[in-house]
């Protein structure tokens, strides 16, 4: 299950312009709600290792998100 619109894999220029850091974030904030919240499903979708995703959360001041 993907959290990239389709539209950004076809067509990464309608993408607008931020931060890396901000379009992380939003990434991770979107996984976290199709995951409801679980952690290790989230880092799944991601693709990234459980503590990554635990690192991620705590840089961005992400709390649990359902």
């Amino acid at each position: 299950m993907s959290v990239v619109p389709a539209a950004v894999i076809t067509d990464p220029t309608q993408l607008p312009a931020m931060p890396l850091a901000k379009a992380e974030e939003m990434v991770i904030r979107a996984a976290m709600r199709e995951a409801k919240g679980n952690k290790n499903k989230a880092a799944s979708i991601l693709g990234l290792h459980r503590t990554t995703l635990y690192k991620k959360l705590e840089e961005y001041k992400i709390e649990d998100i359902s």
